[in-house]
């Protein structure tokens, strides 16, 4: 009874170690040893036109979307850079900053207060709409609604720092 019952043993980890090998190469394949697969992309592409039903984009010379969910961590972690974005640019007459976020207004004001983002234009979309493949995602639009630059998940401070240089370098900032 004993060596029947060792021998089954045996037989269970072999088949479990066959089982780990055939993962194991399964999973060099798909992500060491195919170089031809395309990477996901985790960006907008400029000159991608993003339409905010309503609103005027030629008002001022560039708008910085804010695109965010109320259940989205990183969009959570992520809102003192947000803060800063918009003390340092509110009432700046070349940028507006609208947040976007697929709720009603009146629960992404409730969400935005509660991070202290006072952002005064919040519009109601659906993330697909504003052509974002996740949240959070910045969008710097032209005066046309098409995108110059984009910055998907929550960003190192390195990539925090392009934000801001980029929005620096047109005269008048």
């Amino acid at each position: 009874m004993v060596g029947l019952l060792r021998k089954r043993l045996k037989v269970l980890d072999v088949a479990i170690a066959i089982l780990a090998i055939s993962l194991l190469v399964s999973c060099a394949w798909k992500f060491i040893l195919k170089p031809n697969a395309a990477p996901l992309s985790l960006s907008v592409p400029v000159d991608t036109r993003i339409d905010l039903t309503g609103f005027d984009f030629h008002v001022s010379a560039e708008t910085l979307v804010l695109v965010l969910q109320k259940d989205c961590q990183f969009c959570s972690r992520s809102a003192p850079f947000y803060k800063r974005l918009l003390e340092q640019y509110s009432g700046n007459p070349n940028l507006r900053i609208v947040a976007a976020l697929p709720h009603s207004p009146e629960v992404s004001r409730r969400y935005l207060a509660s991070l202290e983002l006072f952002v005064t234009d919040v519009r109601e979309v659906e993330l697909a709409e504003v052509k974002v493949p996740a949240t959070p995602t910045l969008l710097l639009l032209n005066n046309e609604g098409r995108v110059k630059a984009s910055w998907v998940g929550m960003l190192s401070r390195e990539r925090e720092e392009e934000v801001i240089q980029i929005i620096n370098r047109d005269k008048g900032r």
